[in-house]
């Protein structure tokens, strides 16, 4: 088994909502020692992904129920590989991230799987969770010190919330301090709302997200040129 098998027969129990056989894929993905970072980035997330659709109400043809039980199985798979996962060492002060979803928006399965990568690459990650008003954002990010606010939305219509959270910063004049990250799939084809809600940024993935907080030059293809291919394919 590959990384690429697991991250297929992956999705493949989890949307079918085959519990037992996604655990026993993890536990026979760990005993053939496939890294456990990959299977949580490159496989549960990747699974994951292919669920979310862009539109204004978030997820297209995924009923709530199923919702519930791809959150169950991942979580828990989640669970099962953490104990193989190795911190990041890195010299200095763990770096703080304040992170969450916006008010209105329940959809914290990615979140938590960003959490936990930005864990193990040695942050220290503030999680206030799901549906969280604008201004606990910005007072949980002054409150603990952290030098990144990281905020996600599936939903179209919450991002008045989102961009409350850019105002609040330049009403404070937390501006300098805090580094205003984006996500969810509203902000990865309409790359103008990252300047209309005030973000300094956004990620489409973790691996940028860190390349990013790291100022690392990253090597993966820039955000246009997806675009120019999405119209393409159109």
């Amino acid at each position: 088994m590959n990384i690429t098998e697991f991250q297929h027969k992956f999705y493949e129990y989890t949307n079918n909502r085959e519990y037992k056989e996604a655990l026993k894929l993890v536990d026979r993905a760990l005993e053939k020692k496939l890294p456990a970072k990959d299977l949580i980035t490159k496989g549960i997330a990747e699974s994951i992904k292919r669920f979310q659709s862009f539109s204004d109400e978030g997820y297209i043809n995924v009923s709530a129920f199923q919702l519930l039980a791809i959150g169950k199985i991942a979580e828990d798979s989640i669970e099962k590989i953490r104990p193989y996962l190795k911190e990041s060492k890195v010299a200095g002060e763990k770096k703080k991230i304040v992170l969450g979803t916006i008010e209105n928006d329940f959809h914290g399965l990615g979140i938590k799987i960003l959490k936990l990568f930005l864990e193990i690459n040695n942050f220290e990650i503030i999680d206030l969770g799901l549906n969280v008003k604008p201004r606990t954002f910005v007072d949980a990010a002054v409150e603990n010190d952290a030098q990144y606010l990281f905020v996600s939305t599936m939903m179209l219509h919450n991002i008045i919330g989102v961009r409350r959270i850019g105002e609040l910063l330049d009403q404070m004049n937390h501006r300098k301090a805090i580094k205003f990250y984006v996500g969810g799939a509203p902000f990865i084809y309409n790359y103008g709302l990252i300047d209309k809600v005030g973000a300094d940024d956004s990620a489409e993935d973790m691996y940028e997200l860190l390349d990013k907080i790291l100022e690392k030059k990253s090597s993966r293809k820039s955000r246009f040129s997806k675009i120019i291919r999405f119209f393409r394919r159109s």
